[in-house]
């Protein structure tokens, strides 16, 4: 599917509330193609689950894969991955994608609070004082130290056995 320029609004970075509506998006997705079954069809070698699934998975859903129009998610492009998987699939995937928007939108509330603080803001020095920010940072801290073992986790094959993560060690 081609669009035309003035049909298409694509960003290349996102925000919270557009992240929620594409995981209604996908949802609306998978829903339109749960029981699909399209004899003889060949899908790419290791892009789905193995084992194939209920639902057509993207298998990239990702920002830089969504279509905008006037700030909401509208349609998905880059099909090259589609291949049959469970829905969890797609979503685990999604989400290890978009922490990348989640850590900056962190990090922009951080900002946000200590400018306003420095230019008097009695609200935004009460939330520095409070430790809203030392808070926020250590929630970016615990978010990378997982970001690796979250990846591995979505790597390996459904039902295989867990990988090292924080507090486990590897026989």
């Amino acid at each position: 599917m081609r669009l035309s320029s003035d049909e298409r609004e694509i960003r290349l970075t996102g925000n919270l509330s557009s992240v929620w509506r594409r995981g209604d998006t996908v949802r609306r997705f998978h829903d339109a193609t749960a029981g699909f079954h399209l004899a003889g069809a060949v899908w790419r070698s290791g892009a789905g689950a193995p084992g194939g699934g209920e639902v057509i998975c993207h298998n990239d859903v990702a920002h830089y894969n969504t279509v905008f129009r006037a700030g909401r998610p509208v349609a998905f492009i880059d099909w090259d991955f589609a291949a049959p998987g469970p829905r969890a699939w797609d979503l685990a995937y999604a989400a290890c994608r978009f922490v990348d928007v989640l850590l900056e939108r962190i990090e922009a509330v951080c900002r946000l609070i200590v400018d306003q603080a420095a230019q008097g803001d009695p609200a935004f020095r009460r939330f520095l004082a409070e430790g809203h920010v030392a808070g926020y940072r250590r929630d970016l801290r615990f978010i990378e130290s997982i970001r690796a073992d979250l990846g591995r986790a979505l790597a390996r094959p459904p039902g295989g056995p867990p990988g090292p993560g924080p507090g486990r060690r590897t026989p």
